[in-house]
């Protein structure tokens, strides 16, 4: 499957890969999947092949800077995030005027976002900006939570390890290790595993270095870097409120043995929606899937059960 290039501005292109239309289905879905930090669209290699059989074309896009997508430095600026919802609704327009896929049939048809880790800063601007359907499994610092390094471990802020470029190699093992969380029914740190991984291997350790090397990748993240600052919080924090407390309808997919704070996002967004629908706001219908026994790349794991998860979560009436 080769890369594609889409010219989405005068100044901006977008890299992606596209199983293409299903064979004999004038109704199916596109699915749109976004990655995360430091790793490319060659991280959904394994699920591309694996949608037809549900219906779904699925479309693998690399993110700004990553891959030969154009580069978009990220700021406090509501300018630079309009600019990044801008950037990915382009994208968008141009992929549906140019595939002609299928209209939303109010069941079928139409496209979805998916975005994995911190992939989901781009489609939580896109639906507070644009409007669209996600499904995220995000990190603290997407939703605007600011924590410090006591509240939990992360290697890219360990003060134990001296140079940026260590803790960037710590990192993959780390975010692809397994976790057993004591207590989820608390959604609160203090009832998950926020160190030590079990036993199994992570799963960037077990990727062949010549396939790893495909889908790492070290421009990307200088473009993603901004999103781990605190002084971006708050901005964060009003676009996950724009994006994902109206009307509209989001799944999030979270793993129950993943890292701690894509778990501890979970309960934020989760107690936040229950808080407000309390009080009477008007909220986007919200669905939440737990995947027993899967960690942070349940993509790269077992990609059969991430698709059918999927296709799974697009039917389902909230």
């Amino acid at each position: 499957m080769e890369l594609e290039y889409a010219e989405v501005s005068e100044t901006n292109q977008i890299t992606f890969k596209d199983t293409g239309p299903v064979p004999n289905s004038s109704n199916y879905t596109t699915v749109f999947l976004l990655h995360g930090m430091g790793l490319n669209a060659e991280v959904f290699q394994k699920c591309l092949p694996l949608g037809q059989v549900h219906n779904l074309r699925l479309v693998a896009v690399n993110r700004p800077g990553y891959s030969g997508s154009s580069p978009m430095m990220i700021s406090s600026d509501e300018a630079s995030w309009r600019e990044l919802s801008r950037n990915l609704a382009n994208f968008l327009e141009w992929f549906v005027n140019e595939k002609s896929i299928p209209q939303f049939d109010g069941q079928t048809g139409g496209f979805a976002l998916y975005a994995w880790s911190l992939g989901a800063a781009a489609a939580l601007s896109l639906c507070a900006y644009e409007g669209a359907i996600s499904c995220t499994e995000p990190p603290h610092y997407v939703v605007g939570k600011v924590l410090t390094p006591h509240d939990g471990y992360n290697p890219l802020n360990d003060p134990h390890i001296e140079s940026p470029e260590d803790r960037q190699a710590a990192f993959p093992a780390w975010v692809s290790s397994y976790y057993d969380h004591p207590d989820f029914a608390s959604h609160s740190l203090k009832g998950l595993n926020r160190e030590s991984p079990v036993g199994r291997s992570p799963t960037l350790a077990t990727i062949p270095p010549d396939v790893l090397g495909k889908i790492m990748d070290n421009a990307g993240p200088m473009m993603d870097a901004p999103l781990l600052f605190s002084s971006l919080a708050v901005r964060n924090e009003q676009q996950t409120h724009l994006a994902l407390f109206d009307e509209l309808t989001v799944s999030n997919i979270f793993p129950k043995v993943q890292v701690w704070n894509s778990v501890y996002t979970t309960f934020i967004v989760q107690d936040q929606f229950e808080e407000l629908t309390r009080a009477g706001k008007r909220c986007r219908p919200y669905h939440f899937v737990e995947l027993e026994g899967a960690n942070h790349f349940l993509m790269w794991n077992e990609p059969e059960r991430f698709v059918q998860v999927i296709a799974e979560s697009l039917a389902v009436d909230v």
